[in-house]
């Protein structure tokens, strides 16, 4: 400035002490802008503000503040994968938090359907608040048909073994409240079930866990036909892996069924050995199976060949 020349170069000392020499002329226009805008918010402050999620927050010190205050208020940047004008839109038309979010699903289901899978994966948040929350939107969408009922259902089931006690218990609620819509709970198990453990397999579900979901899940089946169906189609599943960890967990789910029990299912599994035949090699698988037979001999006596006929007696 003393000289009336521009320099050529700019240097910029970074955090860790080092020093980043950068062209003039490659940054006079951005420090322009940035300081033009800088003076307008300061000669105009606005009477509130708020911050926006950006590139920056991984630097500034004062991101936690900003994650609390955005939990806190459910708002859109928690939906994952909604960019920055997309939710800038949203909030245009009035829609600024998760439940404003559900409110237009119900109004135009059309324009929310697209980011439905964004909405399901915050029920995994770290956040307690947030999968609470995203939960009891989903629960009003789904059950007010505001919502296709689809695969990611499955991530709601991962919520009846959240460790928060309210996630859980609305997890609950909701299955219980889908029940009593016509085969609902019938219609999404054996995908949903596929699903969970797949989970399993690929370690975002304890076997633990998956097995208390499904027990629970498969305790809504309570019609013989149902029943036998189900059986049928998870013997099915048997020969899509070659993964033993997961013939145990479809030959647990068969155990699970408290109905069906009928000569009819006893045929269809006797029918279908040949789907889990090379599975029985594995203790577990076969162990399940004998309970089966055993369940299957209690009812019409012990004259009965059993599921699988001899290859699991």
């Amino acid at each position: 400035a003393v000289q009336d020349v521009a320099p050529e170069r700019m240097h910029v000392v970074l955090g860790d002490g080092s020093v980043a020499s950068l062209r003039a002329d490659g940054v006079r226009h951005y420090f322009r802008n940035a300081r033009d805008r800088f003076e307008e918010f300061v000669g105009s402050p606005p009477a509130s503000s708020r911050g926006t999620p950006c590139g920056h927050c991984t630097f500034c010190r004062w991101a936690p503040r900003c994650a609390a205050e955005w939990e806190q208020a459910d708002h859109l940047s928690l939906v994952a994968g909604l960019t920055r004008g997309q939710a800038e839109a949203l909030e245009a038309v009035g829609m600024t938090d998760l439940f404003a979010l559900g409110d237009l699903a119900s109004r135009f289901p059309n324009v929310v359907e697209p980011y439905t899978r964004e909405v399901y994966a915050r029920l995994r948040d770290p956040h307690a608040g947030v999968r609470k929350n995203t939960l009891m939107v989903l629960t009003h969408l789904i059950l007010n048909d505001m919502v296709k009922v689809r695969g990611e259902v499955s991530t709601i089931a991962h919520c009846l073994e959240d460790p928060v006690e309210r996630i859980a218990d609305l997890a609950q609620l909701f299955f219980h409240e889908l029940a009593k819509k016509r085969n609902m709970v019938y219609n999404i198990l054996p995908d949903t079930l596929g699903r969970l453990a797949r989970d399993v397999c690929e370690g975002s579900l304890t076997q633990a866990a998956f097995r208390n979901t499904a027990k629970f899940l498969i305790g809504f089946v309570t019609l013989e036909r149902q029943a036998e169906s189900i059986m049928e189609k998870l013997c099915h599943r048997f020969p899509q892996s070659t993964n033993p960890a997961l013939w145990r967990d479809v030959a647990f789910c068969l155990t699970q069924c408290k109905v069906g029990y009928s000569a009819r299912t006893l045929d269809k599994l006797d029918k279908c050995f040949g789907l889990y035949k090379t599975c029985l090699t594995d203790d577990e698988v076969f162990a399940h199976f004998s309970a089966l037979q055993a369940r299957f001999a209690k009812k019409f006596g012990s004259s009965s060949g059993g599921a699988g006929g001899g290859g699991a007696g």
